[in-house]
């Protein structure tokens, strides 16, 4: 019997062939009708699609804390990724004359992925987040996880840091990133866990100016392994912001 290393039923295809593009998507086979022609219609409905969903893909890409508070919910990241994405464009509005541009308040989308996620804010938990105080309030023994975003002037990130720890019913001050420039705006994301397991908590990532998003991969996989336990009990996120002036 001979064989064949290009099996045309278990070979998966990449590229146009005919009326069809084949592509390999996680894996799997995936066939699409391929477009007759290219075309960039700018139309305000076009635009505000593609506005907000740029917006949302950069905001969950920015909102690594995202990904550990689905763990319970979604363990494929890159499904929690999409999951968060989903969320976000859902709360973009389109702004300008053409819907040239989108915004996003964090308000709302707390709102909607609390709601999508079946997870509810822990009514435990108090937040002081201002120019003056930045403390964060939990029972003892409660996992806390958090994420500080800075923004310029401009609204662009310029600095993020999360950070997790064992709450001991005191106040504890939250750790702004570092930045290179000036700060306009900090945003913040909250959420708690009570893991069941011992959890040794700390910095899980820091970026400062231009570098990228580094998270410490040995310190995040523990914490989601912790929160991943079958006796872990997740709240939803709970934000905040304030503006440095």
């Amino acid at each position: 019997m001979g064989n064949t290393l290009h099996n045309p039923i278990t070979t998966k295809w990449r590229g146009d062939i005919g009326g069809f593009q084949y592509r390999v998507v996680r894996g799997g086979q995936v066939i699409a009708e391929r477009a007759s022609a290219k075309r960039n219609p700018r139309t305000r409905g076009q635009m505000s699609v593609r506005m907000r969903f740029k917006l949302a893909s950069q905001f969950s890409a920015l909102w690594n804390i995202l990904e550990a508070n689905l763990v319970k919910k979604e363990s494929d990241s890159i499904l929690a990724r999409a999951f968060a994405t989903k969320t976000a464009f859902a709360s973009a509005l389109p702004t300008g004359n053409n819907n040239e541009a989108a915004v996003l308040d964090l308000g709302e989308f707390a709102s909607r992925f609390n709601a999508n996620s079946h997870q509810a804010q822990d009514p435990n938990l108090t937040i002081l987040f201002s120019s003056t105080t930045q403390t964060i309030t939990a029972p003892q023994g409660v996992l806390v996880t958090y994420q500080v975003v800075a923004f310029s002037d401009n609204d662009l990130p310029i600095g993020s840091a999360v950070r997790s720890y064992t709450a001991n019913g005191s106040a504890a001050t939250i750790i702004l990133p570092l930045v290179a420039g000036d700060v306009k705006r900090y945003d913040l994301m909250v959420f708690t866990a009570t893991p069941g397991v011992d959890y040794v908590a700390g910095p899980l990532g820091n970026i400062s100016g231009d570098d990228p998003m580094q998270i410490n991969i040995n310190t995040y996989a523990v914490l989601m392994e912790a929160l991943a336990t079958n006796t872990a009990e997740i709240s939803g996120i709970t934000v905040d912001s304030y503006l440095t002036e």
